[in-house]
């Protein structure tokens, strides 16, 4: 019997073990992190509670939980004349009692998140809520409100005209992780260092935005805004330092919806975002980021949007694969035909006609529920369609790949 009510005790000490360990390193990632940051010299110190708030380090907790259990057995396998077996039994014995055990957990997992809560700092009377929306691969000249002829951005349209339109909006890079990275810190790539994809296998430098590079969102945080971020873009993800000042980060990358479209389409995307919008304590202002990847490579807008411009019955399309084989010479551009060449035009207006559709809405609702809103709607790059003698975009700065909507 008495070696039952010990494993008992041990099983209780060893979840407290797991409260511990949690808390322990769950405070010293959250230290770590507040020095890598600068939160302190900048005066948002704040942010390292709230990033401990969002930590749940539970294999490190399950890693203290098994220390403790064998312990406390080694402890009950030891004769009490030997001192290191008596004060294992007196900690093991405190950490197993249920009072014991439940403050540890609330330590854990309830602590930091009320802590966060409660010392949140309040925004300025009347602040303005921040809406950011980037559509990827937008090129200014497909935009309607920028000239374009085809009748891709009908929605958008009426909304841009009561909006401020910049009409040489230029991005900072070809491709998506240096703009999105200027766009957040207002640095240019040679600055903040996010210039690089990874290489499988390799080490390279320049593939994440570092901590110290501080954005707009981590800004508003710090002051009392509350953030989100959506993002279907491989290259804005937490993991590549894009997260920094996320209350809330959805990444849809990966996932799929039926049999074709992945859900960061814009359809399964935006609502979500209405969701979170109606959801959320309005007593606080918000900045959103969405990061809408449509109109990106390769082509393939759903129906009723699929024929609309392109009814060629030809099957080319591009990829990055695809890409990659004319840039590397494998594929000869010559051997793309003027209609080849119109359908990739066509079927890239048809997923422009499809965003339209849903984004256009969406942003009337918020202007309706949100009135004191901020809206940003801007491309990080554009896409090229044999100018320059190549297709697709992240190997050059022309016209056609820097110049962007900016609303």
């Amino acid at each position: 019997m008495a070696k039952r009510i010990h494993i008992a005790r041990n099983i209780m000490a060893a979840i407290a073990g797991f409260g511990f360990t949690t808390f322990a390193v769950g405070a010293f990632y959250a230290w770590s992190a507040a020095g890598q940051h600068g939160w302190s010299d900048l005066g948002y110190s704040w942010l390292a509670l709230d990033y401990w708030s969002q930590l749940h380090e539970w294999k490190e907790g399950l890693a203290g939980a098994g220390l403790t259990f064998t312990l406390a057995c080694i402890a009950d396998l030891l004769t009490k004349k030997i001192s290191a077996g008596r004060w294992i039994q007196t900690i093991t014995s405190l950490a197993g009692r249920p009072t014991v055990c439940l403050v540890f957990l609330f330590v854990a997992y309830g602590l930091a998140p009320m802590a966060a809560k409660l010392t949140q700092p309040d925004a300025p009377a009347n602040s303005p809520n921040v809406l950011f929306v980037l559509i990827d691969t937008w090129r200014a000249d497909h935009a309607g409100f920028l000239g374009y002829q085809r009748p891709v951005s009908p929605g958008l349209d009426r909304l841009v005209a009561e909006g401020a339109v910049f009409e040489t909006g230029v991005a900072q890079s070809g491709w998506t992780k240096p703009t999105v990275a200027t766009l957040f810190t207002g640095l240019i790539p040679s600055l903040h260092g996010a210039v690089s994809q990874p290489i499988p296998g390799m080490k390279v430098h320049g593939t994440e935005l570092p901590p110290d590079r501080t954005t707009f969102i981590e800004i508003l945080r710090a002051n009392g805004w509350d953030t989100a971020m959506w993002s279907n873009n491989p290259n804005i993800l937490p993991h590549h330092g894009f997260a920094q000042g996320a209350g809330y980060f959805r990444s849809f990358v990966g996932e799929s919806v039926g049999e074709r479209f992945d859900a960061g389409r814009a359809e399964w995307m935006l609502p979500e975002v209405a969701a979170w919008l109606a959801e959320r304590d309005s007593a606080r202002p918000f900045c959103a980021y969405v990061h809408l990847m449509d109109p990106h490579y390769p082509y393939v807008a759903p129906k009723p949007f699929a024929g609309t411009f392109d009814q060629s019955g030809l099957d080319f399309q591009l990829n990055g694969t695809v890409i990659g084989e004319f840039l590397d010479g494998k594929r000869n551009i010559e051997s793309v035909t003027p209609a080849m060449l119109q359908r990739i035009v066509d079927i890239y207006d048809e997923e422009l006609l499809y965003i339209d559709y849903y984004l256009a809405p969406f942003l009337e609702s918020v202007r309706q529920n949100f009135p004191n809103t901020i809206i940003v709607l801007v491309g990080d790059h554009g896409e090229e369609f044999l100018e320059h003698g190549q297709f697709g975009h992240g190997h050059s700065l022309y016209e056609e790949l820097v110049h962007v909507p900016l609303v």
